[in-house]
């Protein structure tokens, strides 16, 4: 049986990944609005973190980056992301190159992470940042895909 104190540091644990993956998710939809993946009018002004993010109304694409985001909590529950990547693709002729890579630099430490507030204001830094990334880079255009790693193995979506 587990004692007080180690259920009071699962809770801890879990809320920290949950507020990671809120964040990797309020992230993700951000990105892909201000990039130009998509079309920004299927996208909605909201607030995550206390900062501005854009989040998908597309029904197709939340689900799946929500599925991509239930996957992550799963296995940082376990305590295998180091890193999660979203990669942003440009059609080149036949192939595929690489416009834009971001990396979410996560590593086993996190289940030991102690949850406090000063993340959340760590988030919302960096979600305030990414949209003011949209002021200075210019947005992609033509023929681009988004393309998620998921542990050793590549997917690939259009939606």
């Amino acid at each position: 049986m587990k004692s007080s104190s180690s259920c009071t540091a699962d809770k801890k644990e879990v809320r920290l990944i949950e507020s990671t993956c809120e964040f990797i998710e309020a992230a993700v939809h951000t990105i892909l609005c201000i990039r130009g993946v998509y079309p920004r009018v299927i996208f909605k002004a909201m607030q995550k973190f206390n900062a501005p993010v854009r989040m998908s109304r597309h029904e197709k694409l939340t689900d799946y980056i929500s599925d991509v985001v239930e996957g992550l909590y799963q296995t940082m529950k376990k305590g295998i992301v180091h890193k999660v990547e979203l990669l942003i693709l440009k059609q080149v002729g036949d192939s595929q190159k690489l416009a834009e890579k971001y990396i979410f630099e996560i590593g086993p430490e996190i289940a030991q992470a102690k949850f406090t507030e000063s993340i959340h204001a760590d988030f919302r830094a960096c979600l305030i940042r990414l949209l003011s990334m949209d002021m200075v880079r210019p947005r992609q255009k033509g023929d681009i895909t988004l393309r998620k790693m998921s542990g050793k193995s590549w997917h690939q979506q259009q939606i």
